[in-house]
């Protein structure tokens, strides 16, 4: 099998991978994935995006700079989600460092193209369903809720298969629903955690002191980095963990 970490993101900068034969269990996984965030360098990334984000927020009135600062902002995140989900199917436990910001293309666009993409893959059925039935959705809630709740659901591992096959094609709808199906029963307790972990974010969210000038958005920057990592560590997880039932070619 080829390095998971091929989607642009050199070694050095992943965190520590797990030796084949101390391989975690995926509750043991699960139970690390709260504290993942903080571990290592964690707690300076955290810090760091956070303060990041709160200086683009400030600077987003300026011409020009206004305009260009959020797409970095986007790429930015994109890319380093990208680098949580491959070391994390290495087996790493803490945080990799931030990828190289050096290149455009690879940095930047291709990264948000990738997220963007694969958004709009899983929201496409609700989407389409919206367009074709736009004079009654309103009276079909029902079948837009699972239309919703299909799209969720297939992210996780469609995200997962786009980066480690480096490709769109991860978003081939076979493979990734064969993908669920060959470890349903880990991948359903994978979701409800995550959206556990979602839940969580916005009672801390809804906690945390807005109105205090720098100190509230900087927390809340901060809290939206956490679950994000926290959701891209399950996502490498699970192929960590069932790597051979899920039987991916990545040669």
């Amino acid at each position: 099998m080829s390095d998971m970490r091929s989607y642009n993101y050199s070694s050095d900068q992943a965190g520590t991978a797990v030796d084949p034969v101390e391989k975690k269990s995926f509750s043991a996984g699960l139970l690390t994935a709260l504290v993942y965030p903080l571990r290592g360098n964690g707690k300076f990334i955290l810090l760091a995006w956070a303060v990041f984000v709160w200086v683009v927020g400030i600077l987003k009135h300026l011409p020009l700079i206004g305009i260009i600062s959020w797409p970095i902002v986007l790429g930015c995140l994109c890319a380093y989600c990208f680098s949580v989900i491959s070391d994390s199917a290495n087996g790493g436990d803490t945080p990799p460092g931030w990828p190289d910001m050096t290149d455009w293309w690879h940095d930047f666009i291709r990264p948000a193209l990738f997220m963007n993409a694969t958004v709009l893959a899983c929201a496409g059925p609700f989407i389409v369903f919206a367009w074709y039935f736009s004079d009654i959705v309103d009276e079909l809630p029902g079948q837009a809720l699972l239309l919703v709740g299909l799209g969720v659901v297939y992210f996780p591992m469609a995200i997962t298969a786009v980066t480690l096959r480096n490709s769109l094609s991860g978003l081939n709808p076979f493979f990734v629903l064969l993908s669920i199906a060959k470890v349903a029963p880990a991948y359903i307790v994978a979701c409800l955690f995550m959206a556990f972990v979602v839940f969580l974010t916005f009672v801390a969210l809804s906690l945390s002191p807005v109105s205090i000038p720098v100190i509230g958005p900087i927390l809340i920057n901060a809290f939206m980095l956490y679950a994000v990592m926290v959701l891209m560590y399950v996502c490498g997880l699970i192929f960590y963990v069932y790597e051979e039932k899920l039987g991916w070619n990545m040669t």
